[in-house]
């Protein structure tokens, strides 16, 4: 059952390896308070509809850059059944998606919710390149890339040397 998509990650061990692999637009502390990641800016009104500005200089191990385009594929994707998210029925809240300049994102929801970052610092919300379907090689924003991935026996990694987070 293991697997590199964070939208079905159902273990201790797809947690390690999806925050491995991917970030988040937030990051929960130890205290589990959001803090900013691949968002530098979160905005909101009245915690209806959020606004997102991203980190400049984010690039996913493939060295293509984080773009508007990614979150909204990422965010999106929970909300098909054919997916199997674990979080779907979270996702639902989305009521729009959508890039909103070309360097943000706008999250409507159906119903105001303050706690949008805390939910989009979890690991099922992780960022992946747009139109993704083959998880296979792991390519993600994370501070390592997948060297190998055994499903069951193991999974190496090698330092991401272009990761977006300073030392």
């Amino acid at each position: 059952a293991d697997t590199l998509d964070p939208a079905k990650g159902s273990h201790s061990t797809d947690y390690t390896r999806h925050y491995l692999f991917y970030s988040g637009l937030t990051q929960l502390d130890g205290s589990l308070t959001p803090q900013p990641a691949l968002a530098e800016e979160i905005r909101h009104e009245k915690a209806q509809l959020w606004t997102f500005t991203l980190r400049k200089g984010a690039r996913f191990h493939d060295g293509s850059p984080l773009t508007p385009a990614d979150v909204v594929y990422s965010l999106t994707r929970h909300k098909n059944p054919a997916i199997a998210s674990k979080v779907k029925t979270v996702a639902e809240q989305f009521a729009e998606v959508k890039a909103s300049g070309p360097n943000q994102v706008q999250v409507r929801l159906a119903t105001p919710n303050a706690d949008l970052p805390v939910v989009l610092g979890t690991y099922h919300f992780h960022i992946v390149k747009a139109g993704t379907t083959d998880f296979n090689a792991g390519i993600g924003t994370g501070p390592y890339k997948l060297k190998e991935f055994k499903p069951g026996v193991r999974s190496v990694a090698v330092r991401n040397e272009n990761y977006w987070k300073p030392n």
